[in-house]
């Protein structure tokens, strides 16, 4: 939590079911980014957990059921990362893509084309396991960029296409 950190976190708590444990990462004296927060909330997790990463500032409306079989998947090939993403005609363009092969691994990140991959939109949502917290230094980073980029050759990293309505 950062930018208006009691309202966000008033809001979650009033629409979160009962019986889920909420856990929120304070950030208001320091912004962490997407990596660096979840480092910070590394004693939170057990060693081989899988656990969800939300972007705050992106929402999407899924038109299946389709993040159950994202999760079924990075469960079964016990990925380090999968990315959700969906098609969008400006990725690689206006944004940055992630850019996958034809079995969905994901090759790179940005703006530059890679040969023989596709772009696809990341939409904010991202199923990690609990592995990936020990290549995360204990300061501001991005999880794409500066965590997952350089593990792309050593670690099973995919994006699951979905098709959903988003909006940033």
């Amino acid at each position: 939590l950062h930018h208006l950190s009691q309202k966000m976190k008033d809001g979650v708590l009033l629409h979160a079911e009962q019986d889920i444990h909420l856990q929120f990462s304070d950030e208001t004296s320091c912004i962490l980014g997407s990596g660096g927060a979840i480092k910070q909330a590394e004693a939170l997790f057990d060693a081989n957990e899988d656990f969800i990463l939300q972007n705050g500032d992106e929402v999407y409306f899924p038109y299946d059921n389709e993040l159950k079989a994202a999760l079924s998947l990075h469960r079964s090939e016990e990925r380090l990362a999968t990315i959700i993403v969906m098609d969008h005609p400006e990725a690689g363009k206006k944004f940055g893509a992630i850019w996958v092969d034809d079995t969905g691994k994901v090759l790179g990140f940005g703006k530059n084309a890679i040969e023989g991959a596709k772009p696809k939109h990341y939409i904010g949502t991202m199923i990690l396991n609990a592995r990936v917290i020990r290549h995360i230094p204990n300061k501001e980073i991005n999880i794409l960029y500066d965590t997952l980029l350089p593990l792309l050759k050593i670690e099973p990293v995919y994006a699951h296409n979905i098709n959903c309505t988003w909006y940033e």
